[in-house]
């Protein structure tokens, strides 16, 4: 980013035709050089701001669309929900439970208590 200029041998002249010394006005002149030159100038910012404009405006576009993605997954039909009065589906009969496969045995092994092994 270039620095903010300042023509010093002009601010010399100029500072050396208010009374300062050569001495003086070029010490002075040199030392204001070097303390703008950390400036920005309107250029610098207007280049930073124009920049942080386009970033906001892709943002907001990102947003629109994940908005827009959002309403439209929102607005499909989803599976339709059975009414409140509707019949709980029919239970199998007993025949239809007797032909059912055998449950399987329970193969979970007991569980025995530790010996005690502390002395009497």
């Amino acid at each position: 980013m270039p620095a903010a200029m300042l023509d010093t041998l002009r601010c010399a002249q100029n500072l050396k035709e208010a009374g300062f010394t050569q001495q003086q006005a070029d010490g002075t002149a040199r030392v204001l050089g070097d303390a703008l030159a950390g400036f920005a100038t309107k250029e610098d910012l207007d280049t930073k701001f124009e920049a942080l404009d386009r970033q906001i405006k892709f943002m907001l576009v990102l947003l629109g669309l994940l908005f827009a993605m959002s309403a439209y997954n929102f607005l499909q039909p989803g599976p339709v929900a059975a009414p409140a009065h509707a019949e709980a589906p029919p239970t199998p009969s007993e025949d239809q439970a007797s032909q059912a496969a055998p449950a399987e045995p329970n193969r979970t092994l007991p569980i025995k208590p530790p010996k005690d092994t502390a002395p009497d």
